[in-house]
This record gives structure tokens, sequence and C-alpha cells, in this order.
């Protein structure tokens, strides 16, 4: 493997030094350039044919790397928009592997432009230099006249590709002036290949599927994401910075395990690829506790993870819109702080990743979130009276009425019940059979548990249902090993009346009733 990698490396880097340098013979290639977005280069008629960029479309990549890291991209244009007068595409994701994602192309050149804001090249108005499709064998295209890095038209000829032969041209990027970026174009698909060298690192791209014009060509399922969108809650525009994370529950010790933590890019859009496939907490934060306009808000529009709706990316959803509530500072000079612990270990271990608001009325004054310790701080806060909201992923959240009067309020500790499942000891050899247990106490006001026992390690679902067999909440869906497990259930979300829960896993099914009453 390392001496294909060093081959590689050998025939492949002496290419990208082209674009370092700017080193060709200038009697032997015409260099060709567009500078103020004339039409210099002769063209070629055909060439928006090689990059089919229109609304609704997508491609779907296969990434490797030789560091090992295989995984999928996918990129689907969304809407046109038009910036400085010219029609630029928003794209869900980075094709490979160019950078940003407002793509155009000027079909009387034949020339592909990134958008960026503070443009580099000041000859190109409308964006930096990606490739030129119109290039013809040989041709060079300089990216900018200010600094000499120029890209190729490397080979041209023809491939058979989702069951035809198709026009094929393999360009030498002009936008990678810091490594070497490789991108074959082929005609009615868009790139079909790309290389990427940074260092002695190497990844490809090649595509295995895409929908174009609503025809889908080769397989796009095999790619596992979730794209959407966050907007504010009050006026539904797009929200202006911070991130969004997709998480899950261990339920074995109340950790937090996060899969991914992306951006929000301008337009108030997100986008994970290769999750694994599963159900997940989608959830948007904004960049700072203090400077920041919206609190954290669990998908679809709720900041208490009980009632937050979980996504699966086996079906690739790609309209997930977080709705976030906005945060009106107070700008004030007091403070609340305190510490949040569990209440199996009082005072020794405080929790961390839990979230605490404030509010007054309906509006959301601040926010923080607990340290590893435990420990919080609300900021910016003036004389008031305030309700504490806190939160925390697997725990039941608490709420409490405050009066700020002229100082600072230190102490104010909260102490939150778990509700993720736990392992009970056995002195015996474990279980020898799939049993469900009435749940204890019955009826219950509002928190409950539940036992079951699996002899085998095996995919477990434990879920409850309502008398019209409307599914209220899942509290297990994992591979669990051998064991006795006790789950605690809160009900506080519920209202009186008969409920049901269900325990399936490897063959075993079984129901129980349960019955709540407040």
């Amino acid at each position: 493997m390392k001496k294909f990698v060093f081959l590689i490396s050998f025939l492949v880097l002496p290419l990208a030094c082209v674009i370092v340098s700017g080193w060709m013979s200038e009697s032997t290639y015409k260099v060709e350039s567009d500078f103020n977005n004339g039409t210099r280069r002769p063209g070629d008629s055909l060439a928006q044919n090689f990059f089919p960029l229109t609304v609704g479309n997508s491609w779907t990549y296969k990434s490797l790397s030789n560091t090992g890291e295989n995984l999928y991209i996918k990129a689907s244009v969304l809407y046109d928009t038009l910036i400085n007068n010219t029609v630029f595409y928003r794209l869900s994701n980075e094709l490979p592997f160019f950078r940003g994602t407002l793509i155009s192309l000027d079909t009387s050149t034949g020339n592909l432009y990134g958008y960026r804001e503070n443009n580099e090249c000041s000859l190109y108005r409308k964006g930096f230099l990606l490739d030129s499709l119109g290039s013809k064998l040989g041709d060079r295209v300089l990216a900018c006249p200010d600094n000499g890095f120029y890209g190729k038209c490397m080979d041209t000829g023809k491939v058979t590709m989702f069951g035809a032969v198709r026009k094929t041209k393999f360009f030498l990027s002009p936008a990678f002036s810091d490594s070497g970026g490789f991108n074959r174009f082929t005609e009615g698909l868009g790139i079909t290949y790309a290389l990427k060298i940074e260092g002695l690192h190497l990844t490809t791209a090649h595509l295995i599927g895409c929908v174009l014009n609503n025809s889908v060509l080769g397989d796009t399922t095999t790619t596992t994401h979730i794209f959407g969108t966050v907007n504010y809650e009050d006026n539904n525009l797009p929200a202006q910075g911070g991130y969004v994370k997709a998480m899950k529950l261990d339920r074995t010790n109340g950790d937090i395990i996060i899969l991914d933590s992306v951006q929000i890019q301008t337009g108030g859009f997100y986008y994970f690829h290769s999750l694994p496939i599963d159900d997940y907490y989608i959830v948007a934060y904004p960049n700072s506790e203090e400077e920041s306009d919206f609190v954290p808000t669990y998908y679809p529009s709720t900041i208490n993870w009980q009632n937050a709706a979980r996504v699966n990316t086996g079906n690739n959803p790609e309209n997930v819109k977080v709705s976030v509530y906005r945060k009106n500072d107070s700008h004030g000079s007091f403070s609340v702080a305190g510490t949040v612990y569990s209440q199996i270990n009082q005072y020794v271990n405080g929790i961390k990743d839990v979230n605490i608001y404030l509010k007054q009325g309906n509006i959301f004054k601040s926010f923080s979130i607990s340290k590893l310790q435990g420990i919080y701080h609300v900021n910016n806060l003036t004389s008031g009276s305030f309700q504490i909201i806190v939160n925390r992923l697997g725990y039941v959240n608490l709420k409490q009425d405050i009066i700020i009067n002229n100082s600072n309020l230190q102490n104010i500790n909260f102490f939150l019940e778990p509700t993720f499942i736990k392992s009970v000891n056995s002195t015996d050899s474990g279980p020898k059979k799939f049993i469900l247990n009435q749940n204890y106490p019955n009826p219950f006001n509002p928190v409950t548990n539940i036992r079951f026992d699996i002899p085998r390690t095996a995919f477990v679902s434990l879920k409850i249902y309502n008398v019209t067999g409307i599914e209220t909440a899942i509290l297990v869906s994992e591979v669990k090993s051998a064991g006795s497990y006790i789950v605690d259930f809160n009900a506080s979300n519920l209202s009186s009346g008969v409920y049901f829960y269900k325990l399936e896993t490897d063959g075993f099914k079984d129901t129980k009733r349960m019955v709540v009453v407040k």
C-alpha cells in the first residue's frame, strides 16, 4: 500500500506543482484569461452540457483517501439567486473538491465560478475561478493575473457511464493554489471523478449516482445524510451563525454521544453526510452563550428533549427544519450561578451539557450550558422575576421561579432525575429467557420503572403507546448485551389514563398495561 501511495504521489505531485508555480512553456501552450469577465476564451458552445447546473439536480459520490477514510458526499442544487447581476446556484454541500456552495456557470465562456464575498482576485467580478469547461486539450486558464497560478485541460476523450458513451474533459483546477486539485467533467453528468492532493494526503471521489432533471442514474441511496435549515421561530427567517449537532443518548450511562457537528451556512442551511443509520436528536446551537440571538433548540421547535422528534438517516431526510427560539438580551449586570447534579449521586458529580434557560413570560432572556462539573453561569440579567428551565438529554427537566433584586444569585442548584436505562447487577449466571416485568409502581405519578431481561445480545425496542395505539415515547432502541435492565419512565408530559409499553427483541414480543394518575 505504501508503494502504491508513493507511486501515485510521484506521478501526480509534479502536475500539482504546475498550479503552485504556474510553470509552463509560453511557446507551447496558449494562455487564456477572463479579465473583467470578458469572453476572450474561444469557449465551447456546449460547455454547459458538462455541468447540468439546474435546481433539483443532485450528485452522490463515494470518497476514499490513503489514510483509510471512507465516506459519501451528496450535493443538491437547492435554488438559484442573483448576486451582483450574476446567477449563482446554492448547493446543499460542497462538490468534491470545490470550496464553497455558491456556484455560477458563465455559458458564454464556459467558466465555472465559486462565490467569495471578499474575492482575492479583483479582476473577477463573478467570483473565483473553479474551472473553464470551454477549454480544449492543452489550454491553460489563469486563476488570477495577480498570483500567476494556472489550471489546464489535461485530456479529453470518451467514457461509458450509466449505460451511455459520453464526452469527458479532465482538468487541473486553477482553484487549488495550495495543493493539487483535479476534476473530470463528463457531458450530461457533471463532475464524475475528483482528486485532491494535500502534502502526502491523497483523496479521490467517484460519482456513483445522480438525479438529473428528475431522472435517477446509478445509486443515490448508499449515502446516509441529514439536510435542512435553521430558521427563527417568530418570523421564519434564516438563523444567523451557529452550528447544528446530530446526537444520541447512551442509555446505559446517560452520556451524550455527538455523531457530528456542522456550521449553519448562509441562508440557514446545514448538512450532515455519512452518518450511521440511526435515530438522532438534531439540535441547533448559537456560537456563543452571550453573543447570540437564539437559544439551543431541538428539532422541530422545542427546548425539551422529551418533546423533540428524532430523525432517522435511513430515509436520507432533506427538509429537516429547526425553528429556533429567539433570545432577547436584557443587557443587565447581574447573573445567576449554580451547579446541576444527578439525584443518584447528589453533591458528588455534576452533570455537564445541561441547558439552563431564563425566561420572562414567553421571552427567552438568556441561557447557559453547564460545564464539566455541572457548573453554570447565566449572565447579562436585569432585576426582575424569571423562570429557570433546566433541561438535559436523558433527565427529567426542572423549572424554578426566581427574583433578582439588584444582586447576583449564587448556589441556585438543581438535582435532575435520570430516565436512561440502568443495568442491574445479578449474582447468578444471568437471565435464561426474555422477560418483560410489570412496571412499578403502578398506577404512578409521574415516574415508574420498567424492568426487562434478555438472555443474549440483541437489538431491543421498548416503546410507550396510548390506548389508540399511537406511539408516545421511545425508551430503548439499540443493541443491548445479555442482562437485566431497568428503565425509568417519566410521564409528566402525558395526561392521566391507560398506556401500554411494548418490548420487541430477537423474535420476542410482550406488551403490558400501566396507568398514569394525576
